[in-house]
């Protein structure tokens, strides 16, 4: 279970898919489950665009997402995407870093360099 729920899953059996887990993040539902599968790779196999699942690829050491340079479009999109669309400090005043910034450093855009 400690895998799934890294690999961003929560449990919601149904009837016909008593194993059904869901991912919180991009709502993919999985099922069919057997013993030696990989959650997180199961999760970017069936979902590659899902932010969760790159960042948690990430850390975990998984495939070669930790090789993408953090500026990438697809990272960056991955790690905005870890907020989905909820950002507590979009909308504060005086607030300095906002979700469109999180693909800029030093105040330079990705194509800036």
């Amino acid at each position: 279970m400690n895998q799934l729920a890294k690999a961003g899953f929560f449990f919601e059996p149904h009837p016909k898919s008593p194993d059904n887990v869901v991912c919180f993040l991009c709502n993919k539902s999985l099922d069919g489950w057997e013993e030696n599968d990989n959650p997180l790779e199961e999760h970017l196999k069936h979902s590659p665009t899902c932010g969760w699942a790159i960042v948690a690829a990430i850390e975990a050491g998984f495939g070669n997402y930790g090789k993408v340079h953090p500026l990438d479009p697809a990272m960056v999109e991955a790690r905005k995407a870890t907020f989905g669309g909820r950002w507590p400090y979009e909308s504060k005043k005086g607030f300095k870093c906002k979700t469109k910034k999180v693909g800029t450093r030093f105040g330079r855009s990705v194509e800036q360099g």
